[in-house]
């Protein structure tokens, strides 16, 4: 599909932009299934999944935040709180997120295994440590600190879910190239593993360091979902990115046993 969509290519700036406006047309679409999830797309299933394994995903708290008039103070108080007004408060800002079409949420969404990222969670700087391992360099705190929800669910919530929405072939995959606009700390993983594999933010010393992600439809998020609140505040560690890349290749080759995966930069 994205070889029809490509057209006549003539530099890498061409071939960017089409596979940008593919994603934007194909993948980020409310109009229809993403192709992520279409059967086109079923060499990136992984197959059965336990549905009682627990997934995570750090979500940016700013634009729902911001877009429902709550500051976060008041929403990290009535979250830690049981009374009514503050579970409405908190029930309030995750209805008009999954509902407002100004409130942007990608319908294919990464996510992680919690049982991964125990030492991370254990740390008090959890927001930052969740962000440089899992990759998401965009949380970056140019224009400030950023505050973040950490959303934990089951397998079996997205499959739940799934049923009810005409038109999936499958409910989970492994990301490609095609599920996101081209970014630098997205690298693609050998086909003898089933699930992507984030390049984090420092360079990895074995193939331990590699956390497990895939791609599911955007799951519509309750109050049990959101199992904490926090703030990144520093900017992303300055760091030597073809070694990030190459030690993070070197992982994957070993993770998979194939030594010829890939090319080093």
């Amino acid at each position: 599909m994205f070889e029809a969509h490509l057209g006549p290519i003539t530099d890498h700036e061409s071939l960017r932009r089409r596979a940008i406006d593919y994603f934007q047309e194909y993948v980020r679409t409310n109009a229809a299934v993403p192709h992520t999830f279409a059967a086109l797309n079923s060499a990136a299933d992984p197959g059965p999944i336990s549905p009682e394994q627990k997934l995570l995903r750090l979500e940016s708290l700013a634009e729902p935040l911001s877009k429902t008039g709550v500051s976060f103070n008041d929403f990290a108080d009535a979250h830690s709180k049981s009374d009514p007004a503050s579970r409405a408060l908190v029930d309030h800002v995750l209805d008009q997120w999954n509902h407002r079409p100004d409130i942007r949420r990608n319908p294919v969404s990464f996510a992680a295994f919690k049982e991964q990222l125990l030492d991370e969670l254990s740390e008090p700087d959890w927001p930052e440590k969740l962000r440089d391992r899992l990759g998401l360099a965009h949380f970056d705190c140019v224009a400030g600190d950023i505050p973040v929800g950490l959303m934990e669910y089951e397998v079996g919530e997205v499959e739940r879910q799934a049923e009810s929405t005409t038109g999936l072939h499958h409910r989970f995959c492994a990301p490609t190239s095609l599920d996101g606009a081209p970014y630098a700390q997205f690298a693609p993983t050998p086909i003898q593993l089933p699930f992507g594999c984030p390049m984090a933010l420092y360079v990895v010393q074995s193939d331990d360091d590699l956390v497990a992600e895939l791609l599911h439809p955007r799951l519509m998020y309750v109050r049990s979902h959101l199992k904490r609140v926090g703030v990144i505040s520093n900017r992303v560690a300055p760091a030597d990115f073809i070694a990030l890349r190459n030690n993070h290749l070197w992982a994957l080759r070993l993770a998979s046993m194939r030594d010829e995966f890939g090319a080093e930069v």
